[in-house]
């Protein structure tokens, strides 16, 4: 044959077929390592490391000995952590969650905190689909909206991911039947399961339900729901030392604020389709996590950008709070700063007292942790101004006397004028025990968060007084 003829057929002749390399393969282990409940747990611990890189290079390690593993988020990466998620409104954390890198995530009820707009900038992750399966915007839009449905290739193995999101909550911190900034949301949960696995049906070998539901919710719609092979749970803010069994399915929790993550290890028989095992660990983030250096840069960098001032000394505390001593606290630092007539704290919103000592703004913080309920709105413990008659608030007065609520005010009010006085958000919700019977707030007018009135009383003067001092803060 003529070379030229030859050199023009050759590429008509069909390419050698490359070989699949799962043909010989018959079982194959498919490792998930998940969070959950995060909520902005960020800044680095006494040592200088956040929990964050060491999550992640404990991922590392895994990845290093199994290139096919999959690091997994279960949702509520914002609220209750840094001072740099309040400063930056979301932004930081948003920054910082990409930074992880997680090969799938799904949304949770405090990823609204914010509102549409960073919640949208949330789902928006190069690494991997962000899950929100019972999530059907409001209105069209080119931007960011969550995954019903989500592949991953792992290995041999498709690993199919869906996620259901719980209810919101409202300014009582009680759940409720609504919607979110910006979607709608299904929580009839049992349908919206087969509603998504119908639609998915042959797309996945494996089926993991994300889910930010509740062990309650998880445990009963695996029961009642076929087809999921592994449901990997948060929002309750619990942990499964081993993993427990639900209908067909395997579930398992990982605890919240960045102090565990569960590893899961599935075998999967390629031939059969089916999962022949499911191996379980809960581990407890630790120093022997080599921490990863890209996700510690992040989080020094995003830390110095909004929030440089959250480690350094602003205040005092002479001794110890309780509840009582911090509410107490909160409630003078607003009288100190004009605000107000009289303010009430509510003792029961303090989540961790400060320690004797130089105080931060991150111990403010930690103290009146900021929980907008509902989405999009001031914290529960936020500040409100109300108008009140004197005979009102000499019987507030009287209703806070020992009980969960700290007074600042006069302790006589005259009968024949009229006050302002601060209270809680979740006060304002349920009166009952703290206003006089019958009183219904008028005009609510949003103040400032109560971490914020520790901070803004506490920032001109140094660190000189202490929150707890003998004599009450007095406004310059």
């Amino acid at each position: 044959m003529n070379t030229t003829l030859l050199l023009l057929l050759l590429p008509l002749m069909p390419a050698a077929r490359a070989a699949d390399p799962c043909a010989g393969v018959s079982a194959q282990t498919i490792t998930l390592v998940h969070v959950s409940d995060l909520h902005a747990r960020y800044q680095p611990d006494p040592d200088g490391v956040s929990p964050y890189a060491r999550i992640r290079g404990y991922f590392n390690s895994v990845l290093a000995k199994d290139p096919q593993a999959l690091l997994l988020d279960g949702g509520d990466d914002h609220e209750k952590g840094s001072l740099a998620d309040v400063l930056s409104r979301g932004m930081a954390t948003n920054e910082i969650t990409r930074a992880m890198r997680f090969d799938a995530r799904m949304l949770g009820n405090h990823d609204f905190a914010w509102g549409e707009t960073v919640a949208r900038d949330h789902m928006l992750d190069p690494s991997g689909p962000v899950l929100g399966s019972n999530l059907t915007p409001v209105r069209r839009s080119t931007g960011p909206a969550p995954a019903f449905f989500a592949v991953r290739q792992a290995g041999c193995v498709r690993v199919g991911f869906f996620g259901l999101l719980s209810m919101p909550w409202n300014e009582a911190d009680e759940p409720y039947a609504g919607d979110y900034p910006g979607f709608r949301a299904d929580h009839d949960y049992i349908s919206a399961a087969r509603r998504v696995l119908r639609a998915a049906a042959g797309q996945a070998d494996i089926i993991v339900m994300l889910s930010h539901l509740g062990n309650t919710d998880d445990l009963r719609l695996a029961q009642n729901v076929d087809g999921i092979d592994l449901v990997l749970g948060g929002h309750t803010h619990e942990w499964t030392r081993s993993a427990n069994r639900s209908g067909k399915a395997i579930f398992a929790e990982s605890g919240p604020y960045a102090e565990f993550v569960t590893r899961v290890d599935l075998a999967y028989d390629l031939k059969t389709r089916k999962v022949l095992n499911i191996g379980h660990q809960l581990l407890r983030v630790n120093k022997d996590m080599r921490p990863d250096k890209y996700v510690q840069r992040t989080v020094n960098e995003v830390l110095r950008r909004y929030a440089p001032e959250a480690g350094s000394p602003v205040s005092c505390a002479l001794r110890d709070a309780t509840p009582q001593s911090a509410a107490a606290a909160a409630a003078r630092a607003v009288l100190a700063l004009g605000g107000a007539d009289a303010a009430v704290a509510d003792s029961k919103s303090v989540w961790t007292p400060w320690k004797e000592g130089p105080l931060t703004p991150q111990d403010f913080i930690n103290a009146f942790t900021v929980e907008m309920e509902p989405p999009g709105t001031p914290g529960i413990s936020a500040f409100y101004t109300i108008p009140v008659s004197g005979a009102e608030l000499a019987a507030v007065a009287a209703n806070a006397e020992g009980k969960r609520w700290a007074y600042a005010g006069p302790k006589a009010p005259a009968k024949d004028r009229s006050y302002i006085l601060a209270l809680p958000k979740r006060a304002l919700a349920r009166p009952k025990g703290l206003l006089p019977a019958g009183m219904t707030p008028k005009e609510p007018r949003f103040l400032m968060e109560a971490w914020e009135a520790l901070y803004r009383w506490s920032r001109p003067r140094g660190g000189a007084l202490c929150v707890d001092a003998p004599e009450p803060p007095s406004a310059k």
